[in-house]
């Protein structure tokens, strides 16, 4: 007698496989692709296990915002304000969000459009606000010691910088990974503009 062995998983871990699936249907059509019962399908599981772990639309939503968040919070670069090089937590800090969008793409475009499609949902805006405002703050904590500590202009506004930067940034969000031939003399024009 055959018998069928099932494989359990515990909550995160299924959150998180569901999260995956949900995110790589999103990256490749879309918000108008985001439905549960294709995301059970991509996941391996039924539609009843989904519900289980995520309520509806509105908490599959939730869940893919958060869990890409944390994904990307998880690659930023380790900022010592106190001793490092503000040039080269600038460049690492840069060289992370590219590394998003080139080896993280699902993540980076997933992102993408669920930042375009908050404005309907404002636990999903404020969870993009909060992040947004976050990696914003680490700019502006760079500039802010670079112009400090003399290596950037001492004329630099760290905060309209760091808008600058990273409006620069997420504006090739919308062609990662093939478009990124630009990001390097972006990242150098960066550079150029706050540099002493």
């Amino acid at each position: 007698m055959d018998k069928t062995v099932h494989t359990y998983r515990d909550g995160d871990t299924r959150r998180g496989q569901i999260a995956r699936a949900a995110r790589g249907l999103i990256a490749q059509k879309g918000m108008a692709g985001l439905r549960t019962r294709a995301v059970a399908e991509r996941a391996g599981i039924n539609v009843s296990t989904l519900h289980f772990h995520v309520k509806g639309k509105a908490g599959l939503l939730e869940l893919i915002t958060k869990e890409t968040i944390a994904s990307f919070q998880a690659r930023l670069p380790v900022l010592d304000l106190v001793a490092g090089d503000a040039m080269d937590m600038l460049r690492l800090e840069i060289a992370s969000y590219r590394d998003s969008l080139e080896h993280h793409a699902d993540e980076a475009q997933a992102f993408f459009e669920i930042s375009n499609a908050a404005g309907q949902d404002p636990v999903i805006a404020a969870l993009i606000e909060d992040f947004t405002t976050d990696w914003r703050d680490r700019f502006v904590a760079i500039l802010t010691k670079g112009r400090d500590d003399g290596v950037f202009r001492a004329t630099l506004d760290p905060l309209a910088a760091a808008l600058m930067v990273t409006s620069s940034l997420v504006a090739f969000a919308r062609v990662a990974p093939e478009g990124l031939q630009m990001f390097g003399w972006v990242g150098e024009e960066i550079e150029r503009s706050v540099l002493a």
